[in-house]
């Protein structure tokens, strides 16, 4: 995962780090944030695995990936609509790169993103056998993918190689290792994330049809009114397209527990 530079550095350019370096800083403060949150429950996991029977892990798990998949999603939209704005107005327009690139970053954030709670059972219930070498296809992978393609497409290529390693991870973990983890078949993990990312991608659609209405000047209002529908939009459509799950019943459980306890 720490590549893309050296290849941007040697193949594009050194000021072009410099300028993906401000998009990095966002995204990993974002991530950080996020995965302190879903890495503190590692240890709960582990005392899930040791005294529940699968159909209850399965149960659980579930619900730990669409808590993931929400927080995930929505920063991932938050991300690819806000970032330029932002560093426009806070730098100056020179300083933003290609729409194409900020939205592979967004787009490789979040798979990393959607394979933090499955990465994150396999850890607590030892499961690391099966997938051990996945890593080391990846590195491989990736650096001959991105070498290659930068080399074609320029600047994109990098994180296309990098995209491709990415979703040989998300492929092949689960085919390895789900039967293990839950006695099921990993294909039920590939329909929720199909939905998963179908709804994050129709909802990038209408927040971006929308910025583009609002935000045909970039000003610091217009800016503020962009961070209101990009707070509300996904949140209120994402819980029009789930509100039936039972995932989505039992995160909505978790917040009134959360405010009566405020109360």
């Amino acid at each position: 995962h720490q590549t893309d530079n050296i290849i941007v550095s040697a193949f594009v350019s050194t000021k072009m780090v410099g300028l993906l370096s401000n998009y990095n800083l966002f995204i990993s403060t974002v991530s950080s944030c996020i995965n302190v949150l879903f890495n503190s429950v590692t240890g709960s996991l582990g005392n899930l695995v040791a005294t529940e029977s699968k159909e209850d892990q399965y149960i659980i798990f579930k619900r730990y990936r669409f808590i993931g998949f929400w927080f995930f999603g929505f920063t991932s939209i938050a991300l690819g609509i806000l970032m330029t704005p932002f560093i426009t107005l806070w730098i100056g327009k020179k300083m933003v790169v290609a729409p194409v690139v900020v939205n592979l970053l967004v787009v490789d954030y979040y798979m990393i993103g959607q394979r933090v709670c499955l990465n994150n059972i396999k850890s607590a219930a030892g499961v690391y056998e099966p997938d051990k070498y996945v890593a080391l296809v990846q590195a491989i992978v990736n650096l001959i993918a991105s070498i290659g393609l930068v080399k074609v497409i320029g600047l994109p290529g990098v994180y296309w190689g990098t995209l491709i390693q990415g979703t040989l991870s998300s492929v092949l973990k689960p085919i390895l290792s789900y039967k293990i983890l839950f006695n099921r078949s990993s294909k039920y993990y590939f329909i929720d994330s199909f939905k998963y990312l179908s709804a994050v991608v129709a909802v990038y659609g209408i927040c971006y049809s929308l910025q583009k209405i609002v935000m045909s000047q970039i000003t610091i209002v217009s800016f503020g009114i962009m961070i209101i529908i990009v707070v509300i939009v996904p949140n209120i459509i994402f819980a029009m397209l789930f509100f039936r799950r039972e995932e989505f019943k039992y995160l909505l459980s978790l917040i009134k527990k959360s405010l009566k306890k405020k109360k």
